[in-house]
């Protein structure tokens, strides 16, 4: 059997197979520079990702040593917070947000 023979009708068949990509070319100018554009699209999971990623940057840090501190007063029964400055503060969010 003669193989080179087969490798090259199947080698054939695979490039007569391939059509050119077609890429939008821009003119510019009178010169006629041509540029090459390409397109991005992605996913609405990759968006999701995206929007995610970019509010979690955003995020304030949290301070671990505050939770924990705080943690431990609620379980025993001894956290009593300044509800006068809770209240501020829940009002100062509400009209004067510091994102906007």
């Amino acid at each position: 059997m003669d193989y080179g023979k087969k490798v090259g009708e199947v080698f054939k068949a695979y490039l007569e197979g391939i059509k050119p990509v077609k890429r939008k070319v821009k003119s510019e100018g009178k010169e006629g520079v041509a540029s090459l554009s390409d397109k991005v699209e992605l996913s609405s999971k990759a968006f999701e990702v995206k929007v995610a990623m970019e509010s979690l940057s955003s995020a304030p840090e949290i301070r671990r040593e505050k939770v924990e501190e705080i943690k431990r007063l609620l379980e025993e029964g001894k956290y009593s917070p300044d509800l006068k400055q809770v209240a501020r503060k829940l009002l100062e969010d509400i009209y004067f947000p510091s994102g906007e």
